[in-house]
């Protein structure tokens, strides 16, 4: 575009010069031609150039020229003008930059699995898409095939650990049987210390029966002592006569009954005595029993803690089986990710702008399959020198021309933070409104606006491109042009933008300036004839101007 463009420019430009280079000398052969009319016509001048008048006696006579103007002060307009003064307008300050339209983002749709068939294309390039729509689907016979055999796998693992389950329970119904027998064992060992509590009193009470019994022997030696002796004195005086019989045989039975006493006595310690070895020999037998109880007791703590032991074991493998099953449930959400990963989804809302998915084809894990453009957002990518970018903010309006004439309005989102390397100019990054037809793809042009300046302006015609440079022409008020040079600026529509210092009230060439040259003589139109002819009004009265 810009090649064409420049082409065009230099042919232009050529054509005016050419123009230029042959105005003087088509004027200066208007001029010197002799007027063909008979004596006394008037000749009809043209908007290129005005003949000579006739000479009075009739005969056509060719007028001397000095420099391209006639002599002898008869001089004619070289065109007919319209006039035109500059005007202040209001005008928007642009940056005029060009780029290219591209996607404001654009979401890459790949395969996530590999090694599978596409049996579904379900879009195309143009169609409008939603976030989570199917595009594609790929075959799902093998990781179907791959789920099942995983979840077989699945269903072993939890039978292991239900019996896992079924240990622990086991060894925690050992638990507590063992801790039962604990309790059994610790009753029976409170019973038989009663037991060793009643003995130890049962004997406490037959030593006090022998001590009992000793004291009453003791009493009993002591009546038999006394009864002895009164019975020998009985007898000694049995025979004097000092006693009557009656009471020596009451001595002598006394002497019998305390020596009966003192058997007596003798029976109830042995018998106390006997008593008193049955009672140790019970005390040693539940000191005995209270051993094994407390034997039993420890056996029945041991028991315990083995079967603690064991339901640690067991929890151990329970949760080995639980892991184990875990492991295969993960694997199994990996095979379901796999299937879901079968259809392909959009990744957001937007317009599908690429297809390579074919239907058959096998697809490789990160294969391109889609392009979306996300949102069916656009945006003017304006390429700007580096001297107008710092004139450009964010959110300033924009505007670029397709090439259907359709003009669209943006936004300027984002500025490039650096230059190209090359080209020394910076992206902008302007946003489009969506349902433009406006394409991805388009090199447009456009502006950047900046607000609004006031301008002094004249329609495009008063411009005059020649010889590289911008040149107005001025009516003086001899009716002859002034050759001013200006510089331009923003143009709207028909009107362009004069930089350089010009009176408000100046008159301009309105259209012809490029068959001027400086000091020509023109004549404005619905001005009189006699206006335009100076010096030599006589001679040309009674023309008519186109």
């Amino acid at each position: 575009m810009k090649s064409v463009r420049r082409t065009l420019r230099t042919t232009i430009c050529s054509l005016l010069g050419l123009a230029v280079a042959l105005n003087p000398i088509l004027i200066s052969q208007a001029q010197t031609t002799p007027s063909q009319a008979p004596a006394g016509s008037t000749p009809v001048a043209t908007t290129e150039a005005a003949p000579t008048a006739a000479p009075a006696s009739g005969e056509a006579k060719p007028v001397a020229t000095q420099g391209g103007k006639p002599a002898g002060g008869a001089s004619k307009p070289a065109l007919t003008v319209t006039s035109v003064s500059p005007q202040k307008d209001s005008w928007d300050t642009t940056i005029q930059a060009d780029g290219v339209i591209n996607p404001w983002q654009e979401a890459i749709i790949a395969a996530e699995i590999g090694g599978l068939r596409i049996t579904e294309v379900l879009v195309d390039v143009g169609e409008t898409v939603k976030k989570g729509q199917p595009l594609a689907k790929l075959s799902q016979e093998t990781v179907q095939a791959d789920i099942a055999q995983q979840q077989a796998v699945i269903n072993q693992a939890k039978a292991e650990v239900l019996k896992a389950q079924a240990g622990v329970a086991q060894s925690e119904a050992g638990v507590v049987q063992a801790q039962a027998g604990v309790t059994q064992a610790e009753a029976g060992l409170v019973q038989a210390n009663a037991s060793i509590s009643q003995a130890q009193a049962a004997l406490g009470q037959a030593e006090a029966g022998v001590s009992q019994a000793n004291a009453g022997l003791v009493q009993a030696n002591a009546s038999f002592t006394e009864a002895k002796a009164n019975a020998d004195r009985a007898r000694q005086l049995k025979t004097s006569g000092a006693l009557p019989m009656q009471q020596v045989d009451q001595y002598i039975t006394g002497e019998a009954t305390a020596r009966a006493g003192i058997d007596s006595q003798k029976a109830t310690i042995s018998a106390q005595k006997a008593a008193l070895d049955a009672q140790k020999a019970g005390v040693t037998a539940q000191k005995a029993g209270l051993s094994a109880k407390q034997a039993e007791v420890k056996s029945q703590e041991a028991a315990v803690e083995s079967s603690r032991l064991a339901v640690k074991a067991q929890e151990a493998v329970l949760e080995a089986q639980n892991a184990a099953l875990k492991v295969q449930q993960a694997a199994l959400k990996s095979q379901e990710i796999r299937l879901g990963q079968t259809t392909i989804v959009a990744a957001d809302d937007g317009v599908i702008s690429s297809r390579t998915a074919a239907l058959g084809s096998v697809v490789q894990t990160g294969a391109e399959l889609f392009r979306i453009i996300r949102q069916n957002k656009l945006e003017w990518r304006a390429e700007v020198s580096s001297n107008d970018l710092g004139q450009i903010r964010e959110d300033q309006t924009a505007s670029v021309t397709i090439n259907t004439g359709e003009v669209i309005e943006g936004q300027v989102r984002l500025i490039s933070p650096q230059l190209d390397a090359n080209t020394r100019r910076a992206l902008v990054y302007v946003t489009l409104p969506s349902g433009s037809s406006a394409r991805a793809g388009m090199f447009v042009q456009g502006t950047i606006r900046q607000g609004q300046t006031e301008a002094l302006t004249v329609p495009q015609a008063v411009v005059i491109l020649r010889d590289g440079r911008h040149i107005v022409f001025e009516i003086g008020a001899d009716n002859r042009v002034i050759q001013h040079e200006v510089k331009i600026g923003r143009r709207v529509q028909d009107r362009v933008e004069i930089l350089s210092d010009l009176p408000a009230e100046i008159k301009l060439v309105a259209t012809g300036g490029a068959f001027l040259n400086d000091g020509d003589l023109v004549q404005i139109a619905g001005a009189g004839a006699g206006a335009g002819a100076g010096a030599g009004a006589g001679a040309g009265a009674g023309e008519k101007k186109p």
